[in-house]
């Protein structure tokens, strides 16, 4: 899997599009559109909650985010 830090300013609604090119040839081979993504400025971010098995695992792989200190003992 592959994991990507998106810098959303407004609170809008995005869809990323993922290209698999061939490098040889810059050419596109596919291209898949992602879920539609709710996008929170700083100001209107919802409160955060535990944290859940994925990210306390991308955590543990060396991923960085912030997780509290009581939650990560519950591994």
């Amino acid at each position: 899997f592959f994991v990507f830090d998106l810098s959303i300013l407004d609170d809008e609604q995005y869809r990323v599009i993922f290209t698999l090119f061939e490098i040889a040839f810059t050419v596109s081979l596919s291209a898949v559109y992602s879920h539609v993504l709710s996008g929170y400025s700083s100001r209107t971010l919802p409160r955060l909650l535990e944290p859940t098995f994925f990210s306390r695992r991308l955590s543990g792989q060396g991923f960085r985010l912030r997780i509290r200190k009581e939650h990560q003992t519950q591994m």
